[in-house]
C-alpha cells in the first residue's frame, strides 16, 4: 500500500508507536508538532502506525501555521482523515479483502471463529491473516491474539461502504446471525446491539427474558434497565417476564415504581395461572417491604404469597409459604413460633430471593431476642450463596445483620466497624429511605455503645426515611434512641420526663411486634433520671413481656436492672 511514497509492511507490533516513534514518522515528511498537538494526534490514531504516516503525509501538505488547526479538526471530527483512509489505503487492496473486511466490521469484536460461524466461509483464517500481512489495523483483545478488533476509524470507515457489499435485507440477517452468536457466546451486550441494529424487537425482548436476570443481579443491572427501556412501553408492560424484570432493574433507582411494576406482573402471572412465577415476582417485593419497615403491607403480601404456592403445589412453593409464615408470625411479635417455622423453610428447597429473606428474617428476629449465635448460622449461610455474592445489596444488608450480631457477642469494634460499612455501601444504593431499618439499628448500636453524637446523626438521617415511606412504628422507636442519647449526654431529667410520651407511641405504632429493646431503654432512662420505682415497676412489666415473646440476652439485661433497682 502507499504510505510514504513507497510500499510497506507492517506486522501488529508495528500499529502501536510511542510518542518518539511518532515523531521520527512526522520528521521524515518534515513535520514538527507541539507536545500537546502530538499527544492529540496519538489519541485520535490510537498510535496506529499507519494512520500517523497518513496523517503526516496531509500534514506536510499544509503551512505549519495551519497545522495545528489540522490536528485539532482531528479530534473533534475525524471525516478528514477518513477521507485520506478511503483514498489510500482502500484503493491498493483486493475487492475480497475488502469484501470481507466490511462484513467482519459489523461486529465491534470478533475472531476467526465467530465469522466463520456467521458468515459460513471458511476462508476466514486466511483472509484475517492476510490483512494482518497487510498491516491493516486488527488490533488483539488478549495475549493470545484470538480476539481482534479494528482501530475505531478503520472500522467506520468500512461500516461507510457495507452497503456495496450486501443488501439492507441480508445486512439485517447478518446483524441477526451475528446477535445469535454472541447470546450463544454468554455475550448479551453484544447480542442485544445487534438484535437492536436489525430491528429484531421479538429477538430483543426474547434474549432478555432468557438471558439477563444474572445481569440483574450484579451492579450491571442499569444495563438491563436502559435495555428494557428502548422496548415499546406497551410491550414491556404486556409482557409479565419483561416487566418483571424492569421492576427488579427499578428497585434501587425508584423503588415506588419497582413496587407497581412487580405487583402488576403478579397480577400477570396469577391470571395466567403461573403461580410459580408469581411468587417469584413476590420475592422480589417482599425483599423490598422488608427494607422499607412496611410490616403491614408485607403480611398482606405474605398472605397473598402463600395463596399463590398453595396453588402451585410443590416443594419449592411449600417452602415458599413457609418463609411467608415466618414474616406473619413474626409481624404479629410470635417471635418463637417464627423461628420455628423458619426452621422448617430452611430445610425445603428455596429460590436464592426467598433464601436471602428467609436468612434476613432469622438474622433480624434473632438479634432482637439476643441469640446471636443463631443470627450468625443463618448469616453466613446465606452469605455462601452465589445469589447474594453477586448482588452487594443484599450482601451487605446481611453484614448489617452480622454487626448486630457480633454486638452481642461483645466484639464491639468489629461490629461499629462493620456497620458503618455496610451502611455506607447501601447509601449508594438507597437514596429513598429504603435503607432506614438498617440506618436506625446502626444509630441503637452506636448509642448504646457512648458514640451518642454519632447515634445523633444517624437518628436524624433515619427520621428522614421513615417520613418518606410512611413508617411510623421505626419513627416512634428512633425517639426512644433520642431519649436514651439524652440520659448519655447528662440530661436526665430531661429525657425522663418524654418517657410517658414515647411509650404511648410506641403501643399505638408498634401493636403486638414490638422492640421490646426499646422498653429497656426507656427503663434505664426512667431509672436513671431518679424515678427508681416507676423504672421498677416498667422493667418487671418489661421482662414479662420478653419472657413472654422469648427475649434472652436482652431479658438476662432487665432482670439485672431489676436486681439493681430492687436493691
Amino acid at each position: 500500500m502507499r504510505t510514504v511514497g513507497r510500499r510497506l509492511e507492517l506486522t501488529q507490533r508495528d500499529l502501536h508507536l510511542h510518542p518518539e516513534e511518532a515523531r521520527q514518522i512526522l520528521a521524515l515528511q518534515g513535520v514538527t508538532l507541539q507536545e500537546e498537538e502530538l499527544q492529540l494526534l496519538l489519541a485520535r490514531t490510537e498510535g496506529w502506525a499507519l494512520s500517523l504516516q497518513l496523517a503526516a503525509r496531509a500534514l506536510a501538505k499544509l503551512p505549519p501555521a495551519e497545522r495545528g488547526s489540522f490536528v485539532r479538526a482531528l479530534g473533534g471530527s475525524q471525516e478528514q482523515l477518513l477521507n485520506y483512509l478511503a483514498s489510500e489505503v482502500l484503493a491498493d487492496l483486493p475487492a475480497e479483502v475488502i469484501d470481507f473486511l466490511r462484513l467482519a466490521a459489523i461486529p465491534a469484536h470478533f475472531d476467526a471463529a465467530l465469522l466463520s460461524e456467521v458468515l459460513a466461509r471458511d476462508d476466514v483464517p486466511y483472509l484475517l491473516q492476510r490483512s494482518q500481512v497487510l498491516g491493516l489495523p486488527l488490533l488483539p483483545l488478549d495475549e493470545q491474539g484470538d480476539g481482534l478488533r479494528f482501530h475505531p476509524l478503520w472500522r467506520e470507515l468500512l461500516l461507510r461502504g457495507v452497503g456495496e457489499t450486501v443488501d439492507d435485507e441480508t445486512l439485517t440477517a447478518l446483524r441477526k446471525r451475528f446477535g445469535r452468536a454472541f447470546e450463544a457466546r454468554g455475550d448479551l451486550e453484544e447480542a442485544l446491539e445487534h438484535y437492536a441494529s436489525a430491528g429484531a424487537e421479538d429477538e430483543l425482548a426474547r434474549a432478555l427474558r432468557e438471558r439477563a436476570w444474572p445481569l440483574l443481579q450484579t451492579p450491571r443491572r442499569d444495563i438491563v434497565r436502559r435495555w428494557l427501556a428502548r422496548l415499546p412501553a406497551e410491550r414491556r408492560e404486556n409482557d409479565p417476564d419483561l416487566l418483571l424484570m424492569w421492576g427488579y432493574s427499578l428497585l434501587v433507582a425508584d423503588p415506588a415504581q419497582a413496587s407497581k411494576a412487580i405487583e402488576q406482573a403478579a397480577k400477570m402471572y396469577h391470571r395466567a395461572g403461573n403461580y410459580t412465577r408469581e411468587l417469584r415476582a413476590y420475592s422480589d417485593l417482599a425483599a423490598l417491604l422488608f427494607w422499607q419497615g412496611r410490616p403491614a403491607d408485607l403480611t398482606a403480601l405474605c398472605v397473598r404469597a402463600v395463596r399463590a404456592a398453595n396453588l402451585a403445589r410443590d416443594a419449592w412453593s411449600r417452602g415458599a409459604a413457609l418463609t411467608c409464615v415466618t414474616a406473619i408470625l413474626a409481624t404479629k411479635g410470635r417471635y418463637v413460633a417464627a423461628l420455628r417455622v423458619a426452621r422448617q423453610a430452611a430445610g425445603l428447597p428455596l429460590n436464592p430471593a426467598w433464601r436471602w429473606l428467609l436468612a434476613m428474617f432469622i438474622a433480624s428476629i434473632s438479634n432482637q431476642l439476643g441469640l446471636p449465635n443463631e443470627a450468625l448460622a443463618a448469616i453466613d449461610e446465606a452469605l455462601s450463596l452465589p445469589h447474594v455474592d453477586l448482588d452487594d445489596r443484599l450482601r451487605q444488608n446481611l453484614l448489617h445483620q452480622r454487626a448486630m450480631a457480633r454486638a452481642q457477642q461483645g466484639h464491639i469494634a468489629e461490629a461499629i466497624g462493620l456497620a458503618l460499612d455496610a451502611h455506607r455501601h447501601l447509601g449508594d444504593y438507597y437514596q429513598d429511605g429504603t435503607a432506614g431499618s438498617t440506618t436506625a439499628q446502626l444509630a441503637l448500636l452506636l448509642a448504646l455503645h457512648g458514640r451518642v453524637d454519632e447515634a445523633g446523626t444517624y437518628i436524624a438521617k433515619a427520621r428522614s426515611a421513615f417520613h418518606t415511606t410512611g413508617a411510623l412504628a421505626p419513627l416512634a422507636g428512633l425517639q426512644a434512641i433520642e431519649l436514651y442519647c439524652q440520659l448519655a449526654r447528662g440530661q436526665a431529667q430531661r429525657a425522663s420526663a418524654s418517657v410517658g410520651r414515647v411509650l404511648r407511641l410506641l403501643d399505638e405504632a408498634e401493636g403486638y411486634a414490638a422492640d421490646l429493646r426499646l422498653r429497656l431503654l426507656l427503663v434505664v432512662v426512667v431509672g436513671e433520671g431518679g424515678e427508681e420505682q416507676r423504672a421498677l415497676a416498667l422493667a418487671r412489666k418489661t421482662a414479662a413481656r420478653m419472657q413472654e415473646h422469648g427475649y434472652r440476652l436482652y431479658l438476662a439485661a432487665t432482670e439485672l436492672y431489676i436486681a439493681y433497682l430492687a436493691d
